[in-house]
């Protein structure tokens, strides 16, 4: 890796930028996709360092398109894509609500590859003065115009939530010292560019990605929680499985099957289904032949396939879960999702919180209330499952979860911590919680790997 880095930084010395840039993103695309490097600290600043090098080379002051100066007052958040519903969006929602200035999204849209379908929603958002995505198709030129946005005397804090790869967005901010910059580490599963950028604020999001930059990339984080809104909470005296048990999932395809693990979604539903005699609903996309494999996999068990019910790619996880009155999360596995997490503490739902054999990042297990039922098998899973026969245990499972939000997430101090630049003083993460995986199922996870 450092002859690699010395190589690139001899190019951007003779003037190769855009070779650069390309060169630099395709590297972390690969590292990104790359299983084996799941749940992996890379502490390699130095691939920062040629970011910032790129930016102070670009010459945007002389070379950017011509475009017209938003004169309001405004922060700005940088993305790559928006091409999903998800947390990430919510986030940047969240973001717009709480900042004292509106907001200004830039995606740098890195290849033009896929449509932004949720920008033009972000758009009509009233604390959204505008959306700007980068249509050019050379990355230099989408380096110097972020660089121009930047610079524009009405631009006040920027706030980084790029993909991993995104050299346009770490190259446009690295050399930035005039202003405050924070950068949001949300890929913290993956190597990512901009976790050692010079003049940033680097702010974790949840106690498992603060822990790990700390302990093995060195890095003194900042903190911001992630939150929720909504008024409508399981109460004490809320209606418990009427007129049958609900338990529900929120997010896409991908967070199920992106590596081999040997406990399926599938296998999950199944056992839902069976001890509760309920029905499970998935909120987010899947394709038709993963529903299939769930439905084939009810037929197998001779439970009813209509017990398991596809939601759909939809926004507002939170009202969903009111208006179905659900009666319990179970989050994606293997790859946990962490906004949804929080949305369903904010609304007093038990949360089964499976522990993940390949790495705790993954399950989620630390994002949780302590008093959460967990799980690290399907032999684990039944009586997990099963102690919601206890309507008495359903409502203390209430009282922690929403208790937990409050304590934690609650939607002033992500304001409050928003504020701060995620320097709060006083606040911090929450501790971690005792990880407990199957070692069986860990040594399963190797075979499919090595098998693969």
């Amino acid at each position: 890796m450092n002859d690699l880095a010395s190589r690139l930084l001899e190019a951007v010395r003779r003037g190769r930028l855009e070779a650069t840039l390309e060169e630099l993103a395709q590297l972390f695309l690969g590292l990104a996709g790359n299983l084996d490097l799941a749940g992996t600290a890379f502490p390699f600043p130095v691939y920062d360092e040629i970011c910032t090098e790129i930016g102070r080379k670009s010459a945007f002051e002389l070379l950017a398109p011509q475009q017209q100066a938003i004169k309001e007052d405004h922060d700005i958040v940088i993305l790559t894509e928006a091409t999903v519903q998800g947390g990430h969006v919510e986030l940047i929602r969240d973001i717009a609500d709480a900042s004292e200035r509106k907001i200004v999204i830039v995606a740098t849209n890195l290849y033009n590859g896929r449509k932004d379908v949720v920008l033009p929603a972000l758009a009509k958002h009233k604390r959204v003065l505008d959306v700007i995505a980068l249509e050019q198709s050379d990355l230099l030129t989408k380096l110097r115009t972020v660089q121009s946005l930047i610079a524009n005397p009405a631009a006040g804090r920027i706030i980084v939530m790029c993909h991993a790869h995104d050299v346009v967005a770490i190259s446009a901010v690295a050399p930035v010292a005039n202003k405050t910059v924070l950068f949001f580490h949300h890929c913290d599963h993956t190597p990512c560019l901009g976790c050692y950028l010079p003049h940033a604020e680097h702010i974790d999001l949840h106690n498992m990605a603060f822990d790990t930059c700390r302990r093995e990339l060195g890095l003194n984080p900042g903190y911001i929680c992630m939150t929720s809104r909504g008024d409508n909470i399981r109460q004490q005296d809320s209606l418990y499985a009427k007129p049958m048990f609900k338990s529900i999932t929120c997010g896409g395809e991908h967070k199920l099957v992106n590596f081999g693990y040997p406990i399926e979604y599938a296998d999950v539903v199944v056992e839902l289904i069976r001890q509760r005699k309920g029905t499970h609903f998935h909120v987010g996309p899947l394709r038709d032949s993963f529903i299939d494999k769930i439905h084939h996999a009810l037929d197998a068990a001779e439970l009813p396939r209509d017990a398991f019910i596809h939601v759909g790619h939809v926004s507002g996880f939170r009202e969903i879960i009111g208006a179905l009155e659900i009666d319990l999360y179970v989050p994606t596995l293997p790859q946990a999702g962490g906004k949804a997490l929080i949305d369903a503490m904010s609304a007093g739902l038990p949360v089964l919180v499976h522990e993940n054999a390949i790495d705790r990042l993954w399950g989620g297990r630390d994002l949780v209330y302590p008093q959460a039922p967990r799980w690290n098998d399907l032999a684990t899973l039944r009586p997990a499952i099963q102690r919601f026969d206890d309507e008495v245990y359903w409502r203390e499972q209430v009282k922690a979860s929403r208790a937990y939000f409050e304590q934690n997430h609650a939607w002033a101090l992500f304001k409050q911590m928003l504020d701060g630049n995620g320097r709060l003083e006083g606040h911090c993460p929450p501790p971690l919680k005792a990880y407990r995986p199957s070692h069986q199922v860990r040594l399963s996870a190797a075979a499919l790997a090595a098998g693969n």
